[in-house]
């Protein structure tokens, strides 16, 4: 009597679990999401990149690509303010519910900032004092804890200073996100200053 050949049995057997384990390998982290779209200037519908894309209150975020695309993966689930900063445009945010294990789109539409009834000032050198308002601008703002010395402000040039001598205030503002980067801890958070003010010591004067 001849041996049956079992083999094919085995075939079918493989490709179900081959095919399982790419379904495995394409899901989410548990109880996490992920957002993904593309940023586009709302008049020309060109894509705009290297916009700063970011959940409000969080260190989580992603600049936009050449192509105006992005992703954010590992989203814990739940309800965010979602923001897209560029120099340039109008801010933008967003209300959005990440849900568990899923991929959101969200495609946006970016508005130029126009900046009518004023006058706008290029400086070829950095202003008179700048240097001096930020340095003490750090001061206030990063604080003077044992972590202070390793805090830095990435891109302070987008900081704009003013000073008020008849009540000694010194005044902060910024069209950009600030990014400050603290490596004795090991992270990185973006802050979009609305306002900055603060009375400053007597010996401490500007002109």
């Amino acid at each position: 009597m001849k041996k049956r050949n079992h083999r094919h049995c085995q075939f079918p057997l493989f490709i179900l679990f081959f095919v399982a384990s790419i379904s495995c390998n394409l899901s989410y982290p548990q109880g996490y999401g992920a957002i993904n779209g593309k940023v586009i200037d709302k008049r020309t519908n060109v894509p705009v990149p290297h916009v700063n894309i970011y959940l409000s209150q969080t260190t989580i975020g992603t600049p936009s690509e050449l192509d105006g695309s992005y992703t954010i993966y590992n989203i814990p689930a739940g309800s965010y303010k979602l923001i897209f900063n560029h120099v340039g445009y109008q801010l933008k945010l967003i209300s959005v519910q990440i849900p568990a294990n899923q991929l959101t789109e969200i495609n946006v539409k970016l508005e130029e900032y126009v900046f009518s009834g004023e006058e706008m000032i290029v400086f070829d050198s950095l202003p008179k004092n700048w240097s001096k308002n930020l340095e003490e601008f750090q001061k206030i703002f990063i604080g003077s804890t044992p972590n202070s010395p390793y805090c830095k402000i990435i891109n302070p040039e987008v900081l704009n200073f003013s000073y008020l001598s008849s009540n000694n205030f010194l005044c902060a503002s910024s069209d950009s996100v600030i990014l400050i980067e603290n490596m004795a801890l090991g992270y990185s958070i973006r802050v979009r200053l609305v306002s900055f003010e603060k009375k400053l010591k007597p010996s401490i004067q500007f002109s």
